[in-house]
């Protein structure tokens, strides 16, 4: 399973979208791993998966 995420600082909504790949064994596992992959003080923006 490869799910792309994106995050950036809470409340700025200027700022540009970082964008990063998690691979896991599948959807639940990934999708715990994007969250924890959001710093403190940053908000997880969006999630996809692919294929």
């Amino acid at each position: 399973m490869i799910l792309h995420a994106s995050r950036r600082p809470h409340g700025d909504t200027t700022a540009d979208p970082v964008e990063w790949t998690v691979e896991a064994s599948d959807y639940a596992a990934a999708l715990q791993q994007a969250r924890a992959d959001v710093p403190k003080g940053w908000d997880l923006l969006h999630v996809r998966t692919q294929g």
